[in-house]
């Protein structure tokens, strides 16, 4: 089958306006070529059986050796090299019967470059997002005088997000990518999104429970405490409801038949080899009950606004105190809402002495015991 690029070009310039005029001819050649190979594969005798009167052939002509079906050749050898050159990939493969004949298919997603016209404050808000997932040394220059973030735990999504927004960078005009690489290669504000724990390879345990909640079914798996691997739970059946990303780790939230209550799963201590879906069906009608509790805050927290880490909350009191000098103070008794215990003593603990939680009484008692043992060792 002949191949050939020299067929004669003829200038735009050379032709007229008139719909039967080669400018026209060709632009709906060239169409109708991208029509048929983006939703086919063909062989070149297949594309001319098609479009062959688009070609100059004759139904009837099946001699290949006929000027029309040469000069045909020649045309389709020039639409294939002019479409690779305003970006479409053509992919071309051999028959495995004839390895002179070629199959012909537009790969998905190519062809003629977009450019986007983004406003100046959308291309920030593209580098800002960028900064989230990317790595901040990953452009750092070697030098000791400029001191950077260290290098962050992998976030299990960021490879595609990145890519995602370096394609939408090749399409912006030249200015604006100038603009986006300048300020990634010289970054002075770091907003990583990075987990404190590498997630990356928990990447398809993620995945695996996403399909298994779409599915509406249960899930068995192996959990492992913070003692380590050596003394996994096993859970025959939770219901799974969603995955959360909460103080730099990933969560699987869902009820523990073995538990009878809702639990917060870390991703990374489901043992991933015996993660299995389940024959029941996920019980939508259940629903997580919020805790109730009460803790007192000192003025300067609540002047600086109260913790969005809730449910809700509201101020139910407020009264003057002496602290440990004798100077008068301010607090704030503080009605709140949330999911989990042990997410509501990980943040209080975190205001140390400027706050005290009052109830639930078995929570404070907790409280209690563990600020004791902290105590003991600096005794």
């Amino acid at each position: 089958m002949m191949e050939a690029n020299d067929a004669p070009q003829l200038s735009w310039d050379e032709l007229d306006d008139d719909s039967s005029s080669p400018r026209h001819e060709t632009a709906e050649r060239l169409l109708r070529l991208v029509l048929l190979l983006t939703g086919n594969t063909c062989t070149r005798k297949e594309v001319f059986a098609q479009l062959g009167s688009h070609y100059k052939i004759d139904e009837n002509d099946e001699e290949e050796a006929s000027n029309a079906r040469y000069l045909a050749n020649q045309l389709f050898g020039n639409d294939i090299a002019f479409l690779e050159e305003i970006g479409y990939e053509i992919e071309k493969t051999r028959s495995s019967i004839d390895r002179r004949i070629y199959h012909y298919h537009i790969a998905p997603g190519s062809g003629p470059g977009t450019q986007f016209l983004f406003r100046h404050e959308e291309v920030e808000a593209l580098i800002v997002v960028y900064a989230l997932f990317t790595d901040p040394s990953k452009y750092a220059s070697i030098s000791g005088h400029q001191i950077h973030p260290s290098q962050p735990p992998r976030h299990p999504f960021s490879e595609e997000v990145l890519a995602l927004i370096e394609r939408f960078v090749e399409m912006l005009p030249v200015e604006q990518r100038h603009m986006f690489d300048q300020s990634v290669r010289k970054p002075y504000i770091y907003f990583n999104m990075a987990p404190v724990t590498d997630y990356l390879p928990h990447r398809t345990i993620i995945n695996t429970l996403a399909d298994i909640i779409a599915s509406n079914q249960s899930v068995s798996f192996h959990y492992t405490s913070s003692r380590g691997k050596k003394h996994p739970t096993f859970h025959q059946r939770v219901d799974p409801y969603y995955i959360i990303h909460l103080d730099g780790h990933f969560y699987l939230i869902g009820y523990s038949y073995k538990m009878n209550c809702f639990f917060e799963f870390r991703i990374d201590r489901i043992l991933a080899d015996t993660l299995k879906p389940g024959s029941e069906p996920i019980d939508r009608t259940r629903q997580q009950r919020p805790i109730a509790f009460s803790y007192w805050a000192d003025e300067d927290l609540a002047h600086s606004g109260l913790s969005q880490r809730w449910l809700r909350q509201s101020i139910e009191q407020e009264e003057e105190y002496a602290d440990e000098y004798g100077r008068l103070r301010r607090r704030f008794l503080i009605r709140a809402y949330a999911y989990s215990e042990w997410r509501i003593l990980q943040q209080l603990r975190k205001y140390a002495s400027k706050v005290e939680l009052v109830e639930p009484r078995h929570l404070r008692e907790q409280m209690r015991d563990d600020l004791q043992r902290t105590l003991k060792r600096y005794l």
